[in-house]
C-alpha cells in the first residue's frame, strides 16, 4: 500500500502553493483520476522491487 502514499508525496512536493491540506491533495487525485489515479506508476514500483530484491537475494547467497 506504499504507492497511494508516494503518489501523493509527489503531487504535493511539485504544487508550488505548499499551504494546502493532505485532504485537498487528495480529493484533487481522485477527482482528476479517480482510484486509479493513486496507483499510478505501480509498474515502475513493482519492477523496482523486482530488480532490488534479486539482486540483493543474489548477493547474499553468493556472499554467503
Amino acid at each position: 500500500m506504499s504507492n497511494p502514499s508516494e503518489v501523493l508525496k509527489t503531487v504535493m512536493m511539485a504544487d508550488e502553493n505548499k499551504l494546502k491540506s493532505l485532504l485537498y491533495y487528495i480529493k484533487i487525485i481522485y477527482q482528476n483520476n479517480g482510484l486509479k489515479g493513486f496507483y499510478r506508476g505501480l509498474d515502475s514500483n513493482i519492477a523496482r522491487a523486482v530488480v532490488l530484491n534479486s539482486t540483493k537475494l543474489g548477493v547474499y547467497t553468493s556472499s554467503k
